[in-house]
């Protein structure tokens, strides 16, 4: 297959070669050289076509260089080089006199010192677009001229350092956090970014206290979500939301309230500050059940299929006779169920004013149903008798294909079933999800 497609290109070559079209043809060899690299007249044919096409490049650096057009003659010398590259990865060596290189490195010095005077100018003018683009081409010719890349580095990271001081003095600390952190991430540090950064981060930082959780019903339970948020909160991505314990709160509250009472008894003053906080965080369980139901137990009366052969004793032929035996097996079944009523609050410490509300209301249900018998259940049809030894009118076999796959699938059936105390335990974790989730994204800045 290979080989085919190596021979197609060839031809498509030949002809582009024929018609004139030397890079065309150049690049259809190298494509008949990657799907076979021993086709010699591929590669013969990318070499004469390539260095054709390849004499033409540096023929059009020539007049360039020529004409002083020295930053055009640049670009025409790197396009001709890496035309010469990417026919050696393929095993082609095209000519290219080191004379160009001479002229080239010539030219170079005097387009990198012009782009050089003009990228400055542009940056003591505030055009920090044009410049980073000067110095961008500057260093990808020579990466250490001069002081070029702190140049680039003012030029590129400039105009965000003016956007992130904007967006700290309008107090959007969180988006000037965030452009802060890109430069130094990027930079390693750039004039003051680290300080506005950390200013933003101090200034942008939201304290929640999290109070007690209600439920009358059983507190462990509820204490129990309320561990579970502060400890998805403490471990969310969000650097600026800063998680208080109420008990923790309490004893920080003692403790600084007796150093300002010694202040003022010292000093006639108070020289400490009380902890503050931006929100508080209530929450309550309104309501919250389980149940684990009974394994129910029912015998069901059915049909085990048996087939046999016969043979007629005059005629020799065999037929197959089918009998249904009359047979008891058991259907089981079990449900378990968990609900839950959760609310919430997240409430301005200042005004009073509720931020973030919800009522959470989630139920779940997991349930058993299947059947069993001890034989061969595959055989086994659903039905109706009378007696067990007797037949009547009234037994019937339940043959039909959809009856009969829906007992199957009650044999095949699942056989455990989640507790109601792990069904509790996934609705606790999808409230814990929303609830949490709905204060991790709170931002006061988008009021």
């Amino acid at each position: 297959m290979l080989g085919c497609a190596s021979k197609r290109y060839q031809k498509l070559a030949l002809k582009n070669e024929q018609a004139g079209l030397f890079e065309d043809a150049a690049e259809l060899y190298l494509q008949s050289l990657s799907a076979n690299k021993n086709n010699i007249d591929a590669k013969i044919g990318a070499r004469k076509t390539g260095q054709i096409a390849l004499d033409r490049k540096l023929s059009d650096f020539s007049t360039a260089y020529s004409a002083g057009q020295v930053h055009d003659a640049v670009f025409y010398y790197l396009t001709a080089k890496t035309y010469q590259d990417k026919f050696a990865t393929s095993g082609v060596n095209l000519e290219f006199a080191s004379s160009y290189e001479e002229q080239f490195n010539e030219v170079k010095s005097i387009s990198i010192e012009e782009k050089y005077r003009q990228g400055v100018k542009l940056l003591n003018e505030e055009k920090f677009t044009e410049s980073e683009a000067l110095f961008k081409e500057i260093i990808y010719l020579e990466a250490n001229y001069k002081d070029v890349n702190d140049l680039y580095k003012t030029s590129h990271y400039e105009p965000l350092y003016r956007e992130g001081k904007k967006l700290y003095e309008t107090k959007s600390f969180r988006k000037s956090y965030y452009t802060f952190a890109t430069i130094i991430n990027e930079t390693g540090d750039y004039k003051e970014a680290a300080q506005y950064r950390n200013d933003a981060l101090e200034a942008a930082t939201y304290t929640v206290l999290v109070k007690g959780f209600e439920f009358k019903q059983d507190m462990k339970f509820a204490a129990g979500i309320r561990t579970a948020m502060i400890a998805r909160m403490i471990n969310s991505d969000n650097p600026f939301l800063k998680i208080v314990d109420e008990t923790f709160e309490k004893e920080m509250q003692q403790q600084q309230s007796k150093v300002v009472n010694n202040a003022t008894t010292i000093h006639g003053n108070q020289s400490g500050k009380l902890l503050t906080n931006n929100a508080i965080l209530k929450g309550k369980v309104i309501q919250a059940g389980q149940s684990n139901g009974k394994l129910n137990a029912v015998s069901k009366k059915g049909y085990l299929k048996r087939s046999y052969d016969v043979v007629d004793k005059v005629t020799g032929v065999k037929t197959t006779k089918v009998e249904y035996d009359k047979i008891n097996y058991s259907e089981y079944n079990q449900s378990n169920s968990a609900n839950c009523v959760f609310s919430y609050q997240l409430v301005s410490a200042e005004t009073g004013e509720v931020l973030v509300s919800d009522e959470i209301s989630l139920n779940s249900k997991d349930e058993l149903y299947y059947a069993t018998y001890n034989g061969d259940a595959k055989q086994v049809y659903p039905g109706f008798w009378k007696s067990p030894k007797v037949n009547s009118p009234e037994d019937v076999v339940s043959s039909s294909y959809s009856e009969f796959s829906n007992l199957q699938r009650l044999f095949s059936a699942k056989r455990t079933i989640k507790s109601a105390e792990q069904l509790m335990g996934e609705l606790v974790e999808q409230i814990v999800l929303k609830s949490s989730g709905e204060v991790i994204r709170y931002n006061p800045e988008n009021k």
